[in-house]
């Protein structure tokens, strides 16, 4: 029946109440029949039935139960090695990590040293040769590049230092 029609009519019973009522009221020697069947309904509910004063009583609960610990063991034991295995890969990774920015690191500083004697050199060479326009010449960007907007142009300048380091030669 419809929830609709048991909300329409307070008298609505279902088929159990009913027969509840029933053997309630028909005879007065079934009166505490009703009492026990909760009373047993309501103990067979959870372990009642399954455990007594010496543990349990059904083999196949007994059989079940092991068998559930044990694949409840196998696999926390199979969590447990992947565990185990993302953390060796990651240990792994880790190593790789650091050997890798630490090779790097080390021909950073063997490039950036070839980079510094070289511009020693390379200063030092042009502080000796020359007079002193040639010397500042060789300091200054001698390329022309384009300018870009808002930047001053630096051309003329440039020209006129080239002029004086080869009339100074």
């Amino acid at each position: 029946m419809s929830v609709e029609l048991m909300s329409l009519n307070p008298n609505f019973q279902t088929e159990d109440d009913r027969v509840l009522d029933d053997l309630n009221n028909s005879n007065p020697n079934t009166t505490g029949l009703v009492e026990e069947i909760e009373v047993v309904s309501s103990s067979s509910i959870g372990h009642g039935l399954l455990e007594n004063d010496e543990g349990l009583q059904f083999p196949a609960y007994k059989e079940w139960l092991a068998k559930h610990e044990y694949e409840l063991e196998m696999k926390r034991k199979e969590e447990d090695a992947k565990l185990e295995k993302a953390r060796e890969e990651a240990r792994n990774t880790m190593k790789k990590l650091y050997t890798d920015r630490i090779s790097k690191i080390e021909q950073n500083k063997s490039r950036n040293k070839e980079l510094q004697e070289a511009t020693v050199q390379e200063t030092s060479s042009a502080l000796n040769a020359g007079g002193d326009w040639s010397r500042i010449v060789h300091l200054i960007d001698t390329k022309t590049t384009p300018t870009t907007t808002g930047e001053k142009d630096k051309s003329r300048m440039r020209e006129i230092l080239i002029k004086l380091a080869y009339e100074s030669k």
